[in-house]
């Protein structure tokens, strides 16, 4: 395939696949829902990681999504509000050619909530003494 057959693919596989899961997040009333979707959404990407062109970083980044649920230092109200933001703007994508950069932008984001969030809480890796 080409590299323009691949994101149409890839973009094909966001609006057919992730959106649905992106919806039901959205509309889940308690954290532990909206985490249990991103959870099966994550095992429908699996196949997805190793042929879209963004298939890894965007799976990475759901998957630190979830961990600030599961790290037991960050209050689940506040991991629930950057899931949630996430899952927003991911459906504000655009729906042309420039999804590619939108998606650069929009890991960029959830790399830096993240980031801020574990700076703010801590992980669950500790090191080794």
């Amino acid at each position: 395939m080409s590299e323009e057959e691949d994101f149409a693919r890839q973009a094909a596989f966001f609006r057919e696949t992730m959106d649905p899961f992106m919806r039901v997040l959205l509309d889940a009333q308690e954290p532990w829902d909206a985490y249990d979707a991103v959870v099966s959404m994550r095992g429908a990407m699996l196949d997805f990681v190793e042929w879209g062109p963004d298939g890894g970083a965007v799976f990475v980044a759901w998957a630190e999504l979830e961990d600030l649920y599961e790290t037991g230092n960050t209050p689940i109200p506040d991991a629930h509000a950057a899931l949630r933001q996430a899952a927003a703007e991911w459906l504000d994508r655009p729906s042309d050619a420039s999804v590619a950069q939108f998606i650069e932008g929009w890991l960029k984001r959830v790399n830096q909530t993240v980031a801020s969030i574990l700076a703010r809480d801590g992980d669950f890796w500790t090191s080794p003494e």
